[in-house]
């Protein structure tokens, strides 16, 4: 699997995996927090759980399970659009990194795609 961002688990991180649920790749990272917290990132939808240390894979599966069609429903949205953040894109979050600074209508920055 490829990842745009550094793969380095930042200091807290006591364990890093990855899991297959439902056919879609899951990187698992055990810190110590007190809630799961999970993730769909773009630019490829890749989905990212930080989960607390004394969740075993049980606990980590289901979670990930009982989400699978807000997953999925995210990672078609992230695939829908051209480039997250720029003027075109229908989920308007994300700052357009892939883009240079331009103006388009409204003062937003343009699709140079």
């Amino acid at each position: 699997m490829r990842f745009l961002r550094s793969s380095k688990p930042s200091k807290n991180v006591i364990e890093r995996r990855f899991l297959e649920v439902g056919g879609i790749a899951v990187e698992v990272l055990r810190k110590n927090i007190k809630n799961l917290h999970l993730g769909v990132y773009p630019p490829d939808g890749r989905v990212r759980v930080s989960a607390p240390r004394h969740f075993d894979d049980a606990a980590v599966r289901l979670a990930i399970i009982t989400r699978l069609d807000w997953i999925r429903r995210h990672q078609a949205a992230l695939r829908g659009t051209g480039r997250p953040g720029c003027g075109c894109a229908t989920t308007k979050r994300w700052s357009c990194a892939f883009a240079p600074a331009r103006s388009g209508a409204g003062g937003r920055p343009s699709c140079t795609a």
